[in-house]
């Protein structure tokens, strides 16, 4: 019975965890939204978000694998018998609930930061082709000078 409350409490622990870690990368995704409205070249600072949130996503699955390997050994004892430990499971239904509402205000965000990306890549490719037709066009421009001149002291030569 010991054991089985002992689970229990590290199931909740572990959801207390998971819930701060949702709520950093709720936090990263608005900061991430922010950073794609700006106009300015962010990549840097985007680049940084992601890893953070990567980092963020690495401890959940291994959160979620420990809870899932504790879950197991309780599950039998908590369905024989959920009165017993009622107010364990009303605690880690309440939890569970959270999570999931920062789930998708998370998916929410990230819905929204996608049409926001694909503009601002889209933005920045832009800025990229002109750069480089603007190179290819000064390059142009500088081979054809430097040959017109050739070609015209040839001509003048032949002229003589």
């Amino acid at each position: 019975m010991d054991l089985q409350i002992t689970y229990l409490k590290i199931l909740q622990d572990t959801l207390e965890k998971k819930q701060k870690i949702m709520q950093k990368i709720y936090q990263e995704t608005r900061r991430q939204e922010q950073l794609l409205k700006k106009t300015t070249d962010q990549t840097a600072e985007l680049d940084q978000c992601m890893d953070r949130k990567s980092e963020y996503l690495q401890a959940l699955n291994e959160l979620d694998d420990g809870f899932e390997m504790i879950y197991v050994k309780v599950k039998d004892t908590l369905q024989k018998s959920p009165g017993q430990f009622q107010k364990e499971i009303e605690e880690l239904k309440k939890l569970i609930s959270h999570i999931m509402d920062l789930s998708v205000s998370i998916q929410a965000l990230e819905q929204r930061n996608k049409l926001s990306m694909q503009r601002y890549l889209l933005y920045h490719r832009k800025n990229i082709q002109t750069y480089r037709s603007g190179q290819k066009k000064v390059g142009s421009y500088y081979n054809s000078m430097t040959g017109f001149n050739s070609y015209q002291s040839y001509f003048m030569d032949k002229k003589k």
